[in-house]
Order: C-alpha cells, then sequence, then structure tokens
C-alpha cells in the first residue's frame, strides 16, 4: 500500500476532478451504491477516463480518504495553540474541527461514514 501523499494523491487537474466528483456521488449514494460510470458522467467523461488516475473506485476512495485526514489533521494542528490552557486548547480544537466538518460537510461525511468500504 502507498505510504506517501504523492503515492496516494495524484497531482494532475483531472484527478483532482475525479476526486471532486466521486465526492459529490459517494455522499449522495454511498460507495457502495456509486459506480465508476456515475463519477465519470458527474463530469461529462467516458467511465474509461478515471482509469489513468485511478485504477479502481476502491483507489480513489482510498484517495479522498487520505487526503480528507489529512486535511482534517491539518485543521486541528493549526486549531492547537500551545500556550493556552488546556480548555481553551481542546475547545479551539472541537469548534475548528466542526466548523472544517460544515464547510466541507460532504468530503467529511465520505471519509467519515465510509471507513469500512
Amino acid at each position: 500500500m502507498a505510504t506517501s501523499r504523492d503515492d496516494v494523491i495524484s497531482g494532475s487537474k483531472a484527478a483532482a476532478r475525479l476526486r471532486e466528483a466521486a465526492i459529490e456521488v459517494f455522499a449522495e449514494n454511498g460507495y457502495g451504491g456509486t459506480t465508476t460510470r456515475q463519477i465519470a458522467a458527474r463530469l461529462d467523461m467516458s467511465p474509461a477516463a478515471m482509469y489513468p488516475h485511478y485504477k479502481s473506485k476502491e483507489e480513489l476512495l482510498y484517495a479522498i480518504g487520505y487526503e480528507g485526514h489529512a486535511l482534517a489533521l491539518r485543521v486541528v494542528q493549526d486549531a492547537d495553540i500551545s500556550d493556552a490552557d488546556a480548555t481553551e486548547r481542546l475547545a479551539t480544537i472541537i469548534r475548528r474541527f466542526a466548523e472544517w466538518q460544515a464547510e466541507n460537510h460532504s468530503r467529511a461525511r465520505v471519509v467519515q461514514y465510509e471507513l469500512t468500504a
């Protein structure tokens, strides 16, 4: 299994568009209820257009999960005020994480609900 961000997240614009489209469709239908055809159709692409970027729907979900967890971790780390007291630190982290979840509700839904997939 890939271990670095570069191994998992393709930097191409097409791959980023595929991830965003997949997030929308996975959030609407769930991973199991989504086909690669549906993801490609969201972008007016042929289903085969996904495969140069991701070998499978599973690999695409893995990339979304990896990226989503990395973003959430960065939010939590950036929210931590190391010189504040513990109560303020925890409250700030929880508030910022909740804001991130609300601002990125589709991504957060996929990252949290599709862990078993």
